[in-house]
């Protein structure tokens, strides 16, 4: 992604050096996060209209230290930064699915004007062991099914 059509492509980690967060703060219920322009980001909703409910607290991942985590366990409407999805040593951070979780939405990081970004992104979506509590939400299970079986060219 890049914040303009005359600036370059940034990995999925974002810049470092241009730290933004949503101009206009948490709307339609959904949190403001601050980090890093064009990093990749997610948030998990439940069925319901996000705007129904109060946003949840902001998250912040301007520092490296914030960025570094091993296990994030992000609320519902909380949107949360993944970047390339591994630490600064090279382990493979993990995102625990909030409960009730039915859908993961993913995009850039940009403060407004969403319509002057150019490029895009390709995710790999990793399922956890079925054993784990993390599957307890079987909504996001079936969105990690369908998301595995568009990827490998089956039907979803």
């Amino acid at each position: 992604m890049a914040f303009g059509p005359t600036k370059p492509i940034m990995p999925p980690d974002g810049d470092f050096l241009t730290l933004t967060h949503h101009g206009a703060g948490a709307v339609n219920g959904i949190a403001d996060v601050r980090g890093p322009i064009d990093a990749l980001m997610g948030v998990f909703l439940d069925p319901d209209q996000p705007n129904f409910f109060a946003p949840p607290a902001a998250l912040d991942f301007s520092t490296e230290a914030s960025r570094d985590y091993l296990t994030l366990s992000p609320v519902l409407r909380q949107v949360f930064y993944i970047g390339d999805g591994l630490t600064s040593l090279g382990d493979r951070q993990k995102i625990i699915v909030p409960e009730g979780a039915t859908r993961l939405f993913l995009g850039g990081l940009d403060g407004m004007e969403w319509s002057n970004n150019p490029g895009g992104f390709s995710v790999q979506v990793v399922a956890p062991e079925p054993s784990t509590q993390v599957l307890a939400a079987l909504g996001f299970a079936i969105l990690l099914w369908r998301l595995i079986s568009k990827r490998d060219g089956g039907a979803a």
